[in-house]
């Protein structure tokens, strides 16, 4: 039983780790998934496209509110990318997805790496 309960643990631990795309060391996945708070200012993503990953230069995102594309970004180096208010449907919170054209798959680690997540909020 405690061995089941220990699997079952990780195997939940993993899937919500790689579901929402944010690593605990900052990088994000090629799709990532946020949420905000109820709000009616712009929301703005920021983060950066490291130097020494040639493989991810003119990184394309794409950030998807609901079904509907709210905005794209060439992110190169450190970027700061604006998701229009616009895109918010009622007054409720904000989820969007962010997918990355581009990523990685450093060895021997084995994630798949798009960007390094700086910030997420409203200014």
């Amino acid at each position: 039983m405690r061995m089941a309960r220990a699997l079952a643990g990780r195997y939940v631990e993993r899937i919500a780790t790689h579901r929402q795309g944010l690593y605990s060391d900052g990088w994000a996945g090629p799709r990532l998934r946020l949420m905000l708070h109820a709000g009616d200012g712009d929301a703005i993503l920021r983060g950066s496209v490291p130097w020494w990953a040639p493989q991810l230069e003119d990184q394309e995102l794409r950030v998807f509110a609901g079904r509907r594309l709210a905005a794209t970004h060439k992110a190169v180096g450190d970027f700061c990318l604006t998701i229009p208010a616009k895109v918010r449907e009622g007054t409720g919170p904000l989820a969007i997805q962010v997918e990355a054209k581009k990523w990685i798959r450093p060895k021997p680690d084995g994630r798949r790496l798009a960007y390094l997540f700086g910030w997420f909020g409203s200014e």
